[in-house]
């Protein structure tokens, strides 16, 4: 698993590539922490997300609540299916993870 973050036009775009599991989740919330930290608009794409544990799920929601403390400048574009599965066998839905405008 890896964060990926490039600044592109002032925004930070974060890619999350691999698995959200128990033993990369230290280090992506970390990482994912920090980013969402920092001002200026952000993105999370979680396109590369191969699949999801419990450990992942706890990112999620926390993902979600520090999204929803700056809906103007924070939003996912997009959702894998393995992630989207992992969710729905958890009780969520996309719907709790701010998104773009037409996007995931």
């Amino acid at each position: 698993m890896s964060v990926v973050n490039e600044i592109i036009d002032g925004c930070n775009r974060v890619r999350i590539v691999g698995a959200l599991s128990i033993w990369e989740a230290a280090a992506t919330w970390s990482d994912l922490n920090s980013l969402l930290s920092a001002p200026g608009p952000v993105e999370i794409d979680l396109t590369a997300v191969e699949s999801c544990d419990g450990a992942g799920v706890q990112i999620l929601c926390q993902l979600h609540k520090l999204l929803a403390q700056r809906p103007e400048q924070g939003h996912v574009t997009g959702i894998s299916n393995g992630l989207s599965q992992a969710m729905r066998l958890a009780g969520l839905n996309a719907d709790g993870l701010p998104a773009g405008q037409g996007e995931a």
